[in-house]
């Protein structure tokens, strides 16, 4: 029987803290570029325009934030046009409230009749994760607001509230300006603000602040120090600091084991071979550290976490890093159920490493991402739901530019344009990286398939000085 009073001492009491709820419906509120203060960010452009749809624009001199979205829309002659910009939020759950506020400006003095002005504000279900199945129905504002009438006067604010669907998987918010044929020829536009969602979002992995985006976890090498970076995609919008652990314990895990629907921390004491779990609210530990019901020992390290038996369980990954043997640990909360073999039961050499554990294809299974800490490279091994790999792929590309380069965390991060379209791809696993000597972190936006869409320095870049001496935790 292990003891550790100095763990149990550490704990603070939480009290104020909103009651702890159920898997799946803890209030969050979802803000996506309220002030669109830098780019257009996740949105997508969708025009039938024959001039650029959409586009982020300084709006100084207006009563807005720093910068806005600007879309605008051009009459030919040949019938209706219209510039949209779209984005998706993944995680809605079904019959579940959702309030969409958004503001709109139009200047005056635009080539557009009165009383046409053709500003929409939608709020749109789906039936999957990425907004490509069937809209289930929608809510829109008055599309005649008018150029010549209020929008002139300032901006305007919209909010719609409505109950989604028994089968809404995703909403997605479209802002729209349109034009008809008749209307004078030129170009006009409108600007879009202050764009909010407000409602329950299903749990979301490595999501420390409940507004439904991946967050990333840091840990201070010299001090055991951990600190969550709340991210608005790729950015940092605050820091949160997480009670140290005694001397030696890190982080491995970050994962829903309580179902509360709050992400918590399997912490790991490399030395003994021990694991506890910290249930967190947000970034503040609730209750004691709670021991695993068995301890794996020494030999083995744990190295990703996910649902591998589909019991809405998180389960643990071990790997051994002398025999190379890898065991699924199935787990209810804090207690073993049982030990799941992969086959193959190992990499072909030393050198990998898991460094995540999700589903990497979409196919519902849980899958793993291994790491060679030699040549940099990364492979996908796809499993299915018998823990069976069935294929085996690098990532395109299948290595960083250098060695120093080292992937230590997995999440949706999940804004990096698609190549075959251009636009953005909700619920896929993303790949954080970290450089060793500089400390610079790095996301690459990846598909389903295993390719790189596109990659963008986490902002800032780096941690805290020193850099080297910080390392991300997970989520992974």
């Amino acid at each position: 029987m292990r003891v550790r009073i100095s763990t149990l001492m550490l704990w603070a009491c939480v009290g104020g803290l909103a009651p702890l709820g159920h898997a799946g419906d803890v209030p969050t509120r979802h803000v996506e570029n309220p002030g669109f203060e830098t780019s257009l960010r996740a949105w997508r452009l969708r025009s039938s325009a024959t001039t650029t749809a959409a586009s982020w624009v300084a709006t100084e001199g207006l009563p807005s934030s720093p910068g806005s979205a600007w879309v605008t829309a051009t009459t030919t002659g040949a019938g209706s046009v219209e510039g949209r910009l779209f984005q998706c939020i993944p995680h809605a759950l079904p019959n579940t409230p959702y309030t969409l506020t958004a503001s709109w400006y139009a200047p005056g003095g635009q080539p557009l009749d009165p009383g046409a002005g053709g500003v929409w504000i939608r709020i749109r279900e789906f039936q999957d994760q990425a907004c490509t199945i069937t809209s289930l129905g929608e809510a829109f504002s008055n599309p005649d607001a008018t150029f010549g009438g209020p929008g002139n006067g300032g901006w305007q604010t919209f909010t719609s509230t409505r109950t989604s669907f028994a089968l809404t998987h995703a909403i997605g918010v479209e802002l729209r300006h349109s034009r008809t044929a008749g209307q004078p020829m030129g170009t006009s536009g409108v600007y879009f603000d202050g764009i909010a969602v407000e409602g329950s979002f299903g749990f979301v992995k490595g999501d420390f602040d409940g507004g439904a985006e991946t967050d990333l976890l840091l840990r201070q090498v010299s001090t055991d120090k951990h600190v969550v970076w709340f991210l608005n995609d790729e950015s940092l919008a605050l820091e949160g600091s997480i009670s140290p652990p005694a001397p030696g314990w890190q982080a491995m895990g970050v994962d829903d084991w309580d179902a509360d629907g709050r992400n918590d921390l399997l912490m790991w004491d490399p030395v003994n071979g021990w694991l506890d779990f910290w249930f967190m609210n947000g970034t503040a530990r609730v209750g004691p550290a709670q021991p695993i019901s068995v301890d794996p020992g020494p030999a083995w390290k744990p190295s990703a976490t996910a649902d591998f038996d589909g019991d809405s369980n998180p389960d643990i990954v071990l790997r051994n890093p002398t025999t190379q043997a890898i065991e699924v640990w199935t787990m209810d909360g804090a207690t073993r159920l049982g030990v799941a073999v992969p086959t193959p039961d190992h990499a072909v050499d030393a050198n990998w490493e898991i460094v995540g554990a999700g589903d990497l294809n979409g196919d519902g299974a849980v899958d793993l991402l291994w790491y060679n800490w030699s040549s940099g490279r990364i492979v996908y091994w796809l499993l299915n739901a018998n823990l069976v790999r069935i294929s085996g792929a690098f990532t395109s590309p299948m290595a960083a530019a250098d060695a120093n380069w080292k992937v230590l965390a997995m999440g949706d991060y999940g804004h990096g344009p698609a190549p075959d379209t251009g636009f953005a791809l909700p619920d896929t696993l993303d790949l954080v990286w970290r450089n060793a000597t500089s400390g610079r972190m790095v996301i690459w936006f990846m598909d389903r398939s295993g390719n790189r869409t596109s990659g963008r320095f986490v902002d800032p870049a780096t941690p805290p000085e020193p850099v080297t001496d910080w390392t991300i935790a997970g989520p992974r």
